[in-house]
C-alpha cells in the first residue's frame, strides 16, 4: 500500500517562522488530511498531542504496528521541520498547537 503525502517533499516544509515571514496565518485543525496544506494565506497544521513527546507512550503504542510507526514518525519529522529555532517553538505554544510546557530544551 503507497502513502500518500499530502505535503510534498520533506525538504519543502518551511519553519513556523518562515512561515509568518511570508504572511501566512497558522490555524489549527484536527482534521489529519489537512496537516501542512495551505490555501491562500492559511497554513493548516495538526496538533502535537503530548502522546508523541511520550517515549513509553510511543514506543508501546506506535513500535508495535508497522503502519502507524510510519505515519506517526512521519507526523513527528513534520514537526521537526517546522520547528527548527526557539522562535519556531513560541508560534505553536500560542496557538495551541504543542503544549505550552514544553521548553526549547525539552524539544
Amino acid at each position: 500500500m503507497a502513502l500518500v503525502s499530502y505535503a510534498g517533499r520533506k525538504s519543502n516544509i518551511s519553519p513556523l517562522h518562515h512561515q509568518k515571514v511570508i504572511h501566512r496565518d497558522i490555524v489549527l485543525t484536527e482534521r489529519a488530511r489537512l496537516h501542512l496544506v495551505w490555501y491562500g494565506k492559511t497554513l493548516y497544521v495538526r496538533r502535537l498531542n503530548d502522546e508523541f513527546l511520550d517515549w513509553d507512550y510511543f514506543s508501546e503504542v506506535a513500535c508495535g504496528d508497522e503502519h502507524l510507526y510510519h505515519m506517526a514518525t512521519g507526523f513527528l519529522l513534520s514537526y521537526a521541520r517546522l520547528i527548527e529555532y526557539p522562535s519556531d517553538l513560541d508560534i505553536p505554544r500560542t496557538a495551541g498547537l504543542i503544549n505550552k510546557c514544553v521548553t526549547w530544551h525539552d524539544w
